[in-house]
Formats: structure tokens, C-alpha cells, sequence
């Protein structure tokens, strides 16, 4: 039985394409990753699709589009995933065991996402995309905007942030964080921008607090060893994926009164829930590490709290309950920090949400291999984590050969 092996990737620029549909940006991620393992496409015998769809019907139609648009017609399936912020961590788990279970050797994973279809102009300008940014989500969860409701990540509760004297300032230094990370990789949305100071943030109560969800598309080729050793000598794997779920956990903020657990997450001093920390351990214990034997890790930064409460659901002894946010804020995240924290700086990276976990296991892959000049983090254990999804996480935990 072997690992799942990354073998090569393909990114899009993140952007806002109105011109540009699935078939355009799959396409160019496709050909990318192609060109950079030169890997036959004969080679390839499934395809996972990960997809963020404007209109519900569409889930039943995309994958033949995309087999179309990469020209894997009637040779290999897909099978697509769609579970909003969860389904590139979805696609990567079953992927990944799949080749260790021996059915394939070589299999292609796709993330997707064209949110300029499902978002509208916020009328805010500025230097933030979300909230105080040109657009907003106008139909993730219409049942609780048409009843009114807030919808507010799980984790982003009052008596956790009190428990955490979470302040602007550091909202602030998140922001620079996320910014200083991703002006330097060539596919954000802000490369070659310069970096807002944190007084230009605290001008606007600590700056934007959620993620710029755009368009964009990723793809990874994952293989078994064997087959991985004629395409490349630096062996990167997945060591661990793990996936839980919370049920109704949106209804369950709301105190819609389904019970279960999750009111630890919505309304007391610690951040995440069971199904983070749940998730985390069986990652761990699959990958054979420790949380402090990571070099890095890019949890899910649509928002924030949300980035945080998954740190600290990990149970990194530098990053306890109720500490993520001072630990962003002393300096400690970025590449000569004691953790290394959203290297990608996905939130203003730009996140295409059908391509989410994909961005991440990307990162934690180029990290690996050393190939990220500036905001490069020194490799010291071989080992990169990846999550998404606050109430249904998918993780995975990468680990370098020696």
C-alpha cells in the first residue's frame, strides 16, 4: 500500500473574470499542471472535481463540462464534490485514499470557483475586499438572509473573543499578516502590492475581517510512489486526511434548538468545535506527527475567528485556547516566527472556494520543496498542515521524504 504522492500542480491568477467561464480557468490550471509534471494525460485514471456552483442544478452537469474541458472524455470519470467551503478538503481525502487503497495510481484533483456569479458590489471602497470591500455573498444561505439572520462563523462568539481580549489591533496585524504573505506569490489577487501599515488598518477598526472570495481554479496530480519516482526525486505525500462533520451547524448558532455540542463554539470561551479538534487528532495520528512538528499551516481564513479557531483547535502547546490572536499579533506567524501561520495569506491571496484546499495543499507542496523565495519558511521537520471548514473540516497533513 502506497501514500498519495503530490506529483505536480496548475494555479490560476486569482481574479475577477466576468468573461471567463468554468471550461477557460480549468482548462488553464489543467494545462499548467501538465506542463509542469510532463506527464502523459493517458496516465490519469480519475478525476476528482471540487466545485463552488452558482445554481444548485448545476451540480449534476459540471463534471462533464470539465471532463470536456480537459479532454479526459469517456476515458476516466469524475466524481464532484460540492459542500461549499469543505469540498476541495472532501475531494483531496477521498483522492488520496483511493490510492492508497491501491484502485488507482495516478488520479487528478480539481478545485473551482467563480464567485463573481454568486457575489454583488458591497458600494464600499477601500483597501479591504470583505467587509469594507467591493463585494459581498448574495447567495451562500438564502433561508437566513431571507429570516434575517447574521450568518457568523462558528467561533466568532462573543465570550470566546472576550476570553481572548481579541481588539483592532489585532484584526490589524492579521491583516498586515495576510497581505505581507500574499503580495509576494504570483497568483494573488495583491502581488506586488504593497503591504497597509496597521495604523491604515486600526483606521478602520482593525480592517476587513473576511476573505476575498474570487475566481479562480487549481489542480493537483496525486500518484502512487512508485509511480510519483518517474516524474520527480523530491517525494512529498499526504501523510494525513481527515474529515468531520457537525450537523446543522448554521441552524445551531442560531440556538434553532437542535442540540448537540456545538453551543461550545457559538457561545463559550472556546473557539472551535469538537469536530475541528476531532479532526485534527485523527489527521495526526494518521500522518505519524505532533502539531509541533509542523514547519507551517494554512488554516481556513475566510474569516479571521475562523483561521484562529482551528489553530488553536490543534492543540499546538505555542498556541493554547484563547491565544491565536496574540500570537498573530506578536510577530510570531510569519517565516522567522516560532509558527508560521497562513503562509498563502488566503484571505487576501483571494479564495475561489471550490479550489480552496487545493490553494493550501499547494502551499504547503511549494513550502516543502523549498520554492517560494521570499516568504519561504524554513523547513526544519518536513511536515505542512492544511484545514477548511469551521463546522465540517477537512485536514491534511503533508510530509517531506528524507
Amino acid at each position: 500500500m502506497s501514500k498519495a504522492y503530490v506529483i505536480g500542480y496548475g494555479q490560476t491568477k486569482c481574479g475577477f473574470y466576468a468573461e471567463r467561464d468554468m471550461r477557460s480557468l480549468v482548462s488553464e490550471a489543467y494545462i499548467k499542471a501538465i506542463q509542469y509534471t510532463k506527464i502523459d494525460p493517458g496516465e490519469i485514471q480519475q478525476m476528482w472535481l471540487s466545485q463552488y456552483p452558482k445554481v444548485s442544478d448545476m451540480q449534476n452537469t459540471t463534471g462533464q463540462v470539465v471532463i470536456e474541458a480537459v479532454g479526459l472524455g469517456s476515458r476516466v470519470g469524475c466524481i464532484c464534490v460540492e459542500q461549499a467551503c469543505a469540498s476541495g478538503g472532501q475531494a483531496i481525502h477521498d483522492a488520496a485514499l483511493a490510492i492508497e487503497a491501491g484502485r488507482y495510481r495516478c488520479v487528478l484533483v480539481i478545485g473551482f470557483g467563480k464567485m463573481t456569479d454568486s457575489m454583488i458590489s458591497s458600494g464600499r471602497d477601500g483597501l479591504y475586499f470583505q467587509g469594507e470591500g467591493p463585494f459581498e455573498e448574495s447567495g451562500f444561505n438564502p433561508f437566513y438572509i431571507h429570516a434575517g439572520g447574521v450568518l457568523l462563523e462558528p467561533g466568532a462568539g462573543g465570550d470566546w473573543a472576550k476570553a481572548s481580549n481579541y481588539t483592532p489591533e489585532d484584526l490589524a496585524a492579521w491583516n498586515v499578516l495576510e497581505y505581507w504573505y500574499a503580495t509576494k506569490h504570483p497568483n494573488s489577487l495583491c502581488y506586488g502590492q504593497r503591504v497597509p501599515s496597521k495604523e491604515e488598518f486600526l483606521a478602520h477598526n482593525g480592517g476587513g475581517n473576511e476573505s476575498a472570495g474570487c475566481d479562480g481554479a487549481s489542480v493537483v496530480l496525486l500518484a502512487s510512489r512508485d509511480f510519483a519516482l518517474q516524474y520527480t526525486d523530491k517525494l512529498i505525500y499526504v501523510a494525513g486526511v481527515a474529515h468531520k462533520l457537525e450537523a446543522s451547524y448554521y441552524a445551531k448558532q442560531l440556538d434553532y434548538g437542535y442540540g448537540g455540542d456545538f453551543p461550545r463554539a457559538a457561545a463559550g470561551t472556546i473557539g472551535y468545535t469538537h469536530s475541528v479538534e476531532k479532526c485534527w487528532k485523527e489527521c495526526f495520528d494518521q500522518a505519524g506527527v505532533k502539531p509541533q512538528d509542523l514547519d507551517l499551516a494554512n488554516t481556513h481564513d475566510c474569516v479571521c475567528s475562523t483561521g484562529c479557531l482551528q489553530v488553536e483547535g490543534m492543540h499546538h502547546p505555542l498556541v493554547p485556547d484563547n491565544t491565536c490572536f496574540k500570537f498573530i499579533t506578536s510577530g510570531e506567524a510569519y517565516p522567522w516566527g516560532k509558527f508560521p501561520l497562513f503562509t498563502l495569506g488566503s484571505a487576501r491571496f483571494g479564495q475561489p472556494r471550490g479550489a480552496q484546499a487545493l490553494n493550501y495543499l499547494i502551499e504547503g507542496y511549494m513550502q516543502l520543496k523549498e520554492e517560494c523565495g521570499e516568504r519561504q519558511v524554513p523547513i526544519r521537520h518536513g511536515a505542512a498542515a492544511g484545514m477548511v471548514s469551521p463546522g465540517r473540516p477537512c485536514a491534511h497533513i503533508l510530509r517531506r521524504e528524507k
